[in-house]
């Protein structure tokens, strides 16, 4: 398309675009690769500025020992750190754009996090030992991050939401914003759901007696999820797919969100030590739930009680159908869920192998094998020598085919129209 001229091109996708989302179409002036270049830039800027203010960071708290200095560098840092990245990014933006319209405010937002993502992988691969380059902030500043569950969360953060981050900031920017909509909403589920685990855990766990006012320097990142949810919800939907989910995909995964919901219930009861034979058997295969840290509580808490209800209504829908409005918000909290179910299952993978979890709440290959029988027998809880499948590899089957499971189940019901009832 390069031999096109760029008021041709920019009529062809308005004819393509405008029947598929034909309220969502906004013009752009300029050329049609300036979001890759602003993308570009940004990505390479958080990397360079992330790295560099981890290492001031650090060394000012070296400096400055104490826990209220772990907040007021904290607290600056949020302050500062928008208005240079306005300073440096408005004039580029406005000329790789060709044009000075006002620009999305969550433009700015996003490549603050990008920035501070960065950061959170430093902090990662200092809670892992490779740098020493905030050792400081984990003796001064937030110190239930020191564990299997906050390397974790860390890691998915300086990763996976790094790479949204960019996402977003080039749809934010794209001839079609309307395309890259599940991007956002991906990414409201999956830092919702961490917000949602680390905070309680924090708060009930055994590091409670450490908190200090540095928490509190987490309160805007639990407005900004919920904030661009409404705001996406404030905008009209996309037009429904042209082509119907078919019954039998319908049916299977009715099925997968059954055991699934049913995955939930018994994760909640092994994290609270219930009796019941199911929870006696499945807390050999994952051993984790019972961590004193409390964040694999809290987990099983969001798993329960969130989750739980959500794929009740998802049931709902699909056997009894829906209304156009409902199929709309269904498909919305569908893809949230994915992202939560994304970044919690990578926590809880992660820290169930990390050497910071306790030996005996890790998953190791000397869990014995599982049976069905032991469902039913009062000493289900030891693990067996016999079995039809090692505990281990259970254990890893069920995590895997639960992730995917629900990121096909979301991808059905974007391309496809759903929801209109089995009976």
């Amino acid at each position: 398309i390069d031999f096109l001229p760029p008021a041709t091109l920019m009529s062809l996708l308005h004819t393509v675009t405008q029947r598929k989302y034909p309220f969502q179409f906004r013009e752009l002036e300029g050329c049609l690769y300036d979001p890759l270049g602003i993308t570009i830039r940004v990505a390479v800027a958080s990397v360079v500025i992330g790295v560099l203010l981890s290492f001031l960071f650090g060394a000012a708290l070296d400096v400055y020992v104490g826990e209220g200095s772990a907040f007021f560098f904290g607290a600056s840092l949020l302050v500062l750190l928008p208005f240079t990245l306005y300073k440096l990014f408005n004039p580029l933006v406005v000329k790789m754009r060709g044009s000075s319209a006002a620009i999305d405010p969550f433009f700015y937002v996003f490549a603050v996090l990008a920035v501070m993502s960065v950061m959170d992988l430093v902090f990662a691969l200092t809670i892992d030992g490779r740098v020493s380059t905030l050792e400081k902030y984990i003796d001064t500043g937030e110190r239930y991050f020191n564990s299997s569950y906050g390397f974790a969360a860390n890691l998915w953060e300086g990763t996976t939401h790094w790479m949204l981050y960019l996402i977003m900031i080039y749809g934010l920017h794209a001839p079609v914003p309307a395309l890259f909509r599940y991007y956002f909403l991906y990414w409201v589920g999956s830092a919702g759901f961490s917000l949602a685990v680390f905070l309680p855990a924090g708060l009930i766990g055994p590091q409670s007696p450490d908190l200090n006012v540095s928490s509190l320097l987490n309160g805007p990142f639990m407005i900004l999820p919920l904030y661009l949810f409404k705001r996406i919800r404030d905008t009209p939907p996309p037009v429904e797919p042209t082509k119907k989910g078919t019954m039998l995909l319908d049916i299977v995964f009715a099925f997968f969100l059954l055991p699934s919901t049913f995955l939930f219930l018994v994760r909640f009861l092994v994290a609270h030590r219930s009796q019941a034979s199911a929870a006696m058997v499945w807390e050999v295969i994952e051993p984790s739930l019972h961590d004193p840290s409390m964040f694999f509580v809290a987990q099983s808490n969001v798993w329960f009680y969130y989750m739980g209800a959500v794929n009740a209504l998802v049931l709902t829908c699909l056997l009894f159908g829906a209304s156009r409005w409902l199929r709309g918000v269904m498909v919305d909290i569908v893809v949230v869920v994915c992202g939560g179910i994304a970044q919690t299952q990578f926590c809880f993978v992660t820290a169930s192998f990390y050497r910071l979890t306790a030996l005996q709440y890790r998953v190791s290959p000397d869990q014995g094998y599982f049976s069905f029988s032991s469902l039913f027998d009062s000493q289900g809880a030891t693990p067996s020598t016999v079995g039809w499948i090692h505990n281990s590899t259970l254990f890893w089957i069920v995590n895997i085919l639960l992730v995917v499971g629900f990121h096909l189940f979301t991808y059905y019901v974007i391309r496809r129209r759903t929801f209109h009832g089995l009976v």
